[in-house]
């Protein structure tokens, strides 16, 4: 049998920030998250918003790839996004936020099942 599913890990990664130039939220141990996990992106009091959101996964937590599915230009004063990664075999991942123009302010969240 396998190890027992343990309870679900949410985490903030990224706390009401106002942003106006590229940012990275808090880097997540995503190893042993069963089935994948999910992240959200919410901002709110966008001002002249031209951003670009994506998930980048690391092995060794020094380099960095973009996931190419996740990659999402946002235009939008305020919205949300919800990411659903599944099936992935990588130790660590982030949310990017790549700011063209504007500002806004941002809560990143992270929600994933581990084995025990």
């Amino acid at each position: 049998m396998g190890s027992k599913l343990g309870a679900t890990h949410k985490e903030k990664l990224l706390e009401s920030e106002t942003i106006n130039s590229t940012t990275y939220s808090s880097i997540v141990d995503i190893d042993g998250a069963e089935h994948g996990y999910a992240v959200q992106v919410i901002w709110v009091n966008g001002v002249g918003v031209n951003m670009t959101l994506s998930i980048e996964t690391s092995l060794n937590g020094t380099d960095w790839s973009e996931i190419p599915s996740t990659v999402g230009s946002i235009t939008a004063a305020g919205d949300n996004v919800m990411y659903d990664i599944a099936n992935t075999y990588v130790q660590y991942a982030r949310v990017k936020i790549l700011v063209t123009a504007g500002t806004a302010d941002f809560t990143v969240l992270y929600s994933g099942k581990r084995r025990h």
